[in-house]
């Protein structure tokens, strides 16, 4: 079994990224998972077996703003899993692969991402943390408790986390126009 769970985040605007952050990013949440399955992959076509569960997040089919290289990173964990189990299923392989799909869970990832100006001026890392840890809902040992659900099920996409399946739903129902709810929903919670 390969389990691919890596995460780096930037909070910055588009016109505060920079090109050493954006490479940062992908190169940790994308490119990492990306190696690390070619590396593996041979193995378990020659055994023909096992499980390959790359972790994605919900900002991987949900776009938010002040994290667009985050985003982007993690939407391309999304594709790049999705054309993979594509690629398995015509050469019919039977290993199995999962795209996961965590809503907030509390982790030190909002305490150790670097911010732009904008959230730097307004918000200090520590309130960006502690602000994250008061939307994330779940623990760690509860998502782990869900991966390995939906491993054992055979799932192609485990979302964790209610806040996660509330967005999956509502960007399902209104795909253009779910960033106005969840701005307004955002901006209530940080009252």
């Amino acid at each position: 079994m390969l389990i691919n769970n890596s995460g780096l985040a930037v909070a910055e605007t588009v016109e505060e990224m920079t090109d050493d952050g954006w490479e940062t990013v992908m190169d940790t949440n994308l490119r990492g998972v990306m190696q690390l399955v070619r590396a593996t992959l041979p193995f378990m076509r020659k055994n023909d077996f096992g499980d390959i569960v790359n972790v994605s997040s919900q900002a991987g089919k949900h776009g938010y703003a002040d994290v667009p290289s985050y985003c982007a990173s993690k939407f391309a964990v999304r594709g790049f899993s999705e054309a993979l189990r594509h690629e398995l299923a015509m050469s019919n392989s039977t290993l199995r692969l999962s795209v996961v799909h965590p809503g907030g869970v509390k982790t030190n990832i909002a305490r150790k991402a670097r911010a732009g100006a904008h959230l730097r001026e307004s918000v200090s890392s520590n309130d960006l943390g502690d602000r994250f840890e008061q939307l994330a809902r779940t623990t760690p040992a509860a998502a782990a408790q869900r991966i390995v659900r939906g491993i054992e099920r055979n799932e192609p996409r485990i979302l964790i986390g209610r806040d996660a399946q509330y967005v999956d739903l509502i960007q399902r129902f209104r795909p253009a126009t779910y960033w106005t709810l969840l701005a307004r929903a955002f901006k209530r919670m940080s009252v």
